[in-house]
C-alpha cells in the first residue's frame, strides 16, 4: 500500500510539472534561449515519465500525435508478438491487438485527452498476446506538449492485470454473470451497435452449431456469418431486419423466422431484441434471446392436419353419399342397355340366315345406308360398342365407390400395391391421357402385399400422380410408375418418376410442411402432401423425394410390406 501511495505521488507531481510547462509555454513568449531552456525541461520531464512508467509496467509507449505512429519497448513488443526493428508501429497494426470489443473504449480515451477533457490517459482494456489469448491491462499515459502549448505525444506504460486484485475481483463479478447466463435453456446474446456478437450463453452456442455456420469464432461475427450455410437467405433477411431495427426508434423487437438445421430439420424460432443504453441513454449494446417454438408449431400443424382430415372425411362421406346415388341411377339404364345388347346380340343371331338371303337375291341391298357386304361387320362392332361400354361404365362406378368408400382408420387390411396403382391409373385415365404420351407401368416385383386402409393409400398415390401430371410442359415428356422391394426386403416401394419442371432444392424439405405451396397462385392449397405424409406415417411408412429443376422429379411411397405367417 505504502508503495503505491508512492507512486501515485510520483505520478501527480510530474502531471503537475507536465501541466506547468503547458502553462508557460501558453502564456508567455519564449526568447531562444529561453526556449531551449524549456526544451531542456521538457526533455527531462519526459525522461522522467519514462522511468517513472519503467517502475510501474510491463514496459513503456509513446504516441506521435502528427504521425499517428506507436513505439513500444521490447517487453511489450514481445508481449503482443509484434516485430519492429526500430519499434515504430503504425496506429491500426496496435488496434488490430486490441480487442474489438474495447476499441470503442481506447478511442473515446484517447479522444479525451486530445480534447483537454482529461489531463491523463487511463484506460483498461484486453489485448491479444502472443499465446492467442486475450489478457486484461491498464493502460496509462501522459500528455507531452511542443512550443505551441499543443499536444504532441503521449507517453505511456502497460499494466498486466491478470493478478491484480482489482482485475480478480471484476474478472470473478463476470464470470458469475455469465455462469447464470449459461445456466439458462433459452440460447442468448449480445452485441455491439455495429451488428456484431461480444457475448453470449451455451444456449447460444449450441444454437449456432445446430444451424450450421462458416465462422469458426462467433465473437466479432455477425449473422449474416452465422447463417451462411443452411440459411443464407434467411441470414440476409435478419441481417436487414435488424439493421432497419437499430436504426429506428424502437427498443424492443420480436420476429419469427423458420431455419433449416444442419441435418435438414426444419426449426421454427422467435428473436427477440432490445437495445441497451447507458446512463446519459446513449444505446451501447443490443440484447437478444432466441426461443425454439418448433414443437408448438408442430403440434399446431398436425392440428390444422387433423382439421383438414375430418372436413376431407366429411366430404368424402358427402361425395359418397352423391356418388352412390348418382351410381344408382346410372347403373338402372346401364342395365337395361347390358341386358338390350345381349338380347339384340342373340336377335342379330337369328336374322343373319335372313340377311344372306336378302343379299343373294338383291346384292345393291343397304340398311342404314350401310352397304350389305359391311353390315355384318358394322353391326357385330356396334354391338360390341354398345356391351363393352356398359361393362366400362359399370366398372368406373364400381371403382368411385370403392374410392370413396369411409372405411375406418383404425381397421386396416392387408392388400396387394399393385390393386390400388391399378385402381388409381383408371380413375385418372383421362388426366394421364391428356398430360402425356408416356405413360408406362413397371412392375420389378409380382406382389407387394401391405396392410392398411387401400383407400387412403390411394389417396397418396393419386395426389402424387397429379403433381406429376401438372410439373408436365410437353405430352412428350413421360411418367412412369415402378415398383420393388428394397435391399432388406422389408419395404415395398413406388416410384413415380416424371420428366417435368422439377422442384428446386430449397423447396423439397418442406413440400410436406401444411399449408407450404409454390402453386398458390393456381389454387393450390398446399395440404395434399402434408396430408399424404400425415397417412404414410400412420401406416408406418413415409416419402423420399428426388428432383432437380428441368430435369424432372422421383416420389419414392415406402410401406413396410406384410408377408403371410
Amino acid at each position: 500500500m505504502q508503495q503505491n501511495e508512492k507512486l501515485k505521488k510520483e505520478l501527480q507531481a510530474l502531471r503537475e510539472e507536465n501541466a506547468s510547462l503547458k502553462t508557460e509555454l501558453s502564456e508567455i513568449s519564449l526568447q531562444p534561449s529561453e526556449k531551449k531552456l524549456h526544451a531542456k525541461q521538457a526533455l527531462q520531464t519526459e525522461n522522467n515519465l519514462r522511468s517513472f512508467f519503467e517502475k510501474i509496467g510491463l514496459g513503456v509507449w509513446e504516441y506521435a500525435v502528427d504521425t499517428t505512429e506507436t513505439s513500444f519497448s521490447k517487453a511489450i513488443r514481445n508481449l503482443l508478438k509484434i516485430k519492429s526493428k526500430n519499434g515504430i508501429i503504425k496506429l491500426d497494426v496496435v488496434l488490430e491487438k486490441i480487442h474489438f470489443q474495447d476499441v470503442e473504449r481506447v478511442t473515446e480515451a484517447y479522444e479525451k485527452i486530445i480534447t483537454g477533457e482529461s489531463s491523463i490517459y487511463e484506460c483498461m482494456y484486453r489485448v491479444l498476446r502472443k499465446n492467442g489469448q486475450y489478457t486484461w491491462v491498464l493502460s496509462r499515459g501522459v500528455p507531452i506538449f511542443n512550443s505551441k502549448a499543443e499536444i504532441h505525444k503521449i507517453i505511456g506504460c502497460i499494466e498486466d492485470l491478470s493478478h491484480s486484485k482489482r482485475y480478480n475481483v471484476v474478472k470473478e463479478r463476470l464470470e458469475f454473470m455469465q455462469r447464470i447466463a449459461d445456466a439458462l435453456p433459452i440460447p442468448v446474446y449480445y452485441k455491439d451497435m455495429n451488428g456484431r456478437y461480444i457475448g453470449f450463453n451455451e444456449a447460444f452456442k449450441e444454437f449456432v452449431t445446430s444451424v450450421g455456420t462458416k465462422t469458426p469464432n462467433i465473437v466479432g461475427s455477425t449473422i449474416k456469418d452465422i447463417h451462411s450455410i443452411n440459411n443464407k437467405s434467411t441470414g440476409t433477411e435478419l441481417d436487414e431486419d435488424e439493421k432497419a431495427f437499430l436504426n429506428g426508434p424502437e427498443k424492443y423487437f420480436e420476429k419469427n423466422y423458420t431455419l433449416t438445421t444442419s441435418t435438414g430439420e426444419k426449426r421454427f424460432v422467435i428473436n427477440k431484441k432490445n437495445i441497451l443504453s447507458d446512463s446519459q441513454n446513449n444505446p451501447k449494446f443490443l440484447v437478444g434471446g432466441i426461443l425454439d417454438i418448433t414443437d408448438h408449431e408442430r403440434a399446431k400443424a398436425k392440428g390444422r392436419i387433423h382439421q383438414e382430415q375430418l372436413l376431407l372425411a366429411d366430404k368424402m362421406k358427402s361425395l359418397g353419399v352423391l356418388i352412390s346415388g348418382v351410381a344408382h341411377e346410372i347403373n338402372n339404364p346401364n342395365n337395361f342397355i347390358n341386358i338390350n345388347a345381349v338380347l339384340l346380340q342373340k336377335m342379330w343371331e337369328d336374322f343373319k340366315p335372313l340377311f344372306y338371303d336378302k343379299m343373294k337375291n338383291s346384292p345393291d341391298f343397304k340398311l342404314g345406308n350401310i352397304p350389305g357386304n359391311k353390315l355384318e361387320e358394322s353391326i357385330d362392332d356396334l354391338l360390341f360398342g354398345i356391351k363393352d361400354g356398359s361393362e366400362r361404365i359399370g366398372k368406373i362406378i364400381e371403382s368411385l365407390k370403392a374410392y370413396i368408400r369411409n372405411a375406418p382408420s383404425d381397421i386396416k387390411e392387408t392388400f396387394d400395391l399393385h390393386d390400388a396403382i391399378e385402381n388409381v391409373t383408371f380413375l385418372l385415365k383421362n388426366q394421364m391421357i391428356k398430360s402425356t404420351d408416356k405413360f408406362t407401368i413397371n412392375r420389378k416385383i409380382e406382389k407387394l402385399p401391405v396392410k392398411g386402409v387401400q383407400q387412403q393409400i390411394e389417396q397418396v398415390i393419386i395426389n402424387v400422380l397429379q403433381n406429376a401430371c401438372q410439373a408436365l410442359t410437353s405430352r412428350k415428356q413421360s411418367i412412369e410408375i415402378e415398383t420393388a422391394i428394397d435391399k432388406s426386403g422389408k419395404l415395398a416401394i413406388i416410384k413415380i418418376i416424371d420428366d417435368g419442371t422439377g422442384i428446386k432444392s430449397e423447396h423439397l424439405n418442406f413440400i410436406t410442411d401444411p399449408f407450404f405451396t409454390t402453386k398458390r397462385e393456381s389454387g393450390g392449397t398446399g395440404l395434399g402432401l402434408s396430408i399424404s405424409s400425415s397417412i404414410l406415417e400412420d401406416h408406418e411408412g413415409h416419402f423420399n423425394f428426388d428432383s432437380k429443376i428441368g430435369k424432372g422429379t422421383i416420389v419414392e411411397i415406402i410401406l413396410p410390406i406384410v408377408y403371410a405367417e
